[in-house]
């Protein structure tokens, strides 16, 4: 009798131990709790780089610095794929000319436009360089070498005849063909003119050769 109520006890406390030991719902393995995804550090981010797709933005925001003062302007862009690229404030019109090889920038202030005040770019141009130029009957004159506005200029050249305009002419040589840029305008258009023109030349891109007129 003493040894059947002695296993009894001993079956009893194996019982309780075993269900001491054994894992709840409640008290998981730690290897087997789930593992939370790991987080990305990079999927946030846009791919903002317009290289990669081969495309220019059709427009640009920039500042201008006119008569003392910075003003916000849009650039549009403009495009000639055949040979260059640019970007154009968005108060200048430009034309083509027939024959595809005269690209003149009027200003349109106050969508006015104004023939008097322009940026002309012919490519390609034939010229035998020399101390005097000719633009629309007047005779400009060669700047010296060190006065260039343009280190990618051949020549410059300027009119010294008429002070109510400002004539101002730069040669180049792009694979082995010459163009010429020309800003023509009334003197008292310098401080607003003067600077949109130079937007114009600093943005110049050189699509056959992939790189930009004014070193960046």
């Amino acid at each position: 009798m003493k040894t059947f109520r002695l296993s009894l006890i001993l079956l009893l406390l194996t019982s309780v131990a075993a269900i001491a030991c054994a894992p709840t719902e409640d008290t998981l393995p730690e290897d087997e709790y789930p593992q939370a995804p790991e987080e990305n550090e990079h999927s946030n981010e846009e791919d903002t780089d317009t290289s990669k797709t081969g495309s220019w933005p059709e427009t640009q925001e920039t500042t201008i610095m006119l008569e003392g003062m910075e003003e916000s302007f849009t650039l549009h862009l403009f495009e000639d794929a055949d040979s260059f690229i640019t970007y154009v404030p968005e108060d200048l019109i430009p034309e083509v000319s027939d024959n595809d090889t005269t690209y003149t920038f009027y200003a349109n202030f106050g969508n006015n436009k104004n023939e008097e005040v322009y940026l002309e770019i012919k490519l390609p141009y034939d010229i035998t360089q020399g101390e005097t130029l000719e633009h629309d009957g007047i005779q400009l004159t060669k700047v010296d070498d060190n006065q260039h506005i343009h280190s990618w200029s051949l020549a410059e050249y300027q009119n010294t005849d008429d002070n109510d305009y400002s004539i101002y002419a730069s040669l180049g040589n792009h694979n082995g063909g010459k163009f010429i840029m020309i800003t023509h305008y009334p003197v008292e258009f310098s401080d607003g003119f003067g600077p949109r023109a130079a937007t114009i030349i600093e943005h110049f891109y050189w699509m056959d050769s992939d790189e930009y007129l004014v070193e960046q």
